[in-house]
């Protein structure tokens, strides 16, 4: 809700529905009129599979901001077919979105998810909390106000707070990433979902964006799942579009033409469904 409270001051009207629907979303975006709005990438995707209607464009919608976890050609398709802009914006629950993100009027840079917002600083820094220069992988860190832009501290958890939340005001996310030259920053994983497989860090995010391109995949989630030989095996959680069905070897095949083949799970499970929070993020701890 106070992700919305900037657009209410400056005298916007801000809409909150009940529930999503991908049936029922363009008919709400028509009816109160929205100009801007946000999705995750399962309402992204689930969008795309609804029919082709005359109605696809007959909106104000101007902008569209996402988070994370869409593939490049998922975000074409969506901008081609409904006429709206995609703009990427980074957050946590410990802050606002937007602290790292596409600015509206500003150059984008795909894959990145944007440069940092007003009022913030954005870092890289390594495992002994040094800034890393442009193109090294790290941590993600923001700078911002404890109590105003960024959270001020957990509740009655003062150790958990230290852990995270440096003095000044730099916060340590936990997510890993780079950044350009230029300042672009470009997220990699969260570290907390890195896989790791005989020696090598595996991101899921990497591996979903790819499983999400097979035509029949409506979802997709990666986990790590324990391996006594290689530490983690890789395990692929798919939803199938309606009428679908998928082969594991069809699904096996598709992986080893995509990406290396230390990535390429070792299992596959077909499901109706994912387990997801009241915000719909995919609750990850349900399937390991």
């Amino acid at each position: 809700m106070y992700c919305g409270d900037g657009g209410v001051s400056a005298g916007a009207t801000f809409v909150l529905v009940e529930k999503y629907s991908a049936r029922a979303f363009w008919g709400q975006v028509q009816k109160y009129r929205a100009t801007i709005t946000e999705c995750i990438p399962m309402m992204i995707r689930t969008l795309m599979v609804q029919p082709p209607s005359a109605n696809d464009r007959q909106h104000r919608l101007r902008e569209v901001m996402f988070y994370l976890n869409l593939s490049e050609q998922e975000k074409d398709a969506f901008c081609e077919r409904f006429g709206v802009r995609l703009l990427t914006s980074y957050g946590m629950t410990e802050t606002i979105v937007g602290i790292i993100g596409d600015r509206p009027g500003d150059k984008r840079r795909w894959p990145s998810i944007g440069r940092a917002g007003f009022c913030y600083e954005a870092e890289i820094r390594d495992d002994h909390n040094r800034p890393l220069p442009a193109g090294e992988i790290g941590e993600i860190c923001i700078k911002g106000v404890p109590g105003k832009t960024i959270f001020k501290e957990y509740f009655l958890n003062p150790k958990a707070t230290a852990k995270v939340l440096e003095a000044d005001g730099w916060l340590h996310t936990g997510d890993t990433g780079y950044r350009d030259e230029e300042g672009f920053f470009y997220f990699v994983d969260r570290r907390c979902n890195m896989i790791k497989r005989g020696g090598e860090n595996v991101s899921c995010v990497e591996l979903e964006n790819i499983i999400a391109t097979h035509p029949k995949i409506q979802d997709i989630v990666v986990v790590g799942i324990k391996d006594s030989i290689r530490d983690e095996a890789i395990k692929a959680f798919v939803v199938l579009n309606e009428g679908e069905t998928l082969s594991e070897e069809e699904f096996f095949r598709f992986c080893e033409q995509n990406m290396a083949k230390f990535k390429v799970p070792s299992y596959l499970e077909i499901r109706k469904d994912l387990p997801r929070n009241c915000s719909g993020k995919i609750i990850r701890k349900n399937l390991k």
